[in-house]
């Protein structure tokens, strides 16, 4: 995986994510959309 792009403060953050490998489709770019609570994450959407 590599790291493309990251937004975010204390509270959510958005990150793009080159990922690679032998599958269909590849390499992909994917974002993960979390949203963070007392320094942990407590939500994770993946489009």
């Amino acid at each position: 995986m590599e790291s493309l792009n990251f937004e975010g403060d204390s509270e959510k953050g958005i990150l793009k994510a080159k990922v690679s490998g032998t599958f269909p489709g590849s390499p992909l770019i994917l974002t993960y959309n979390f949203k963070l609570q007392n320094e942990k994450i407590q939500s994770l959407k993946i489009d």
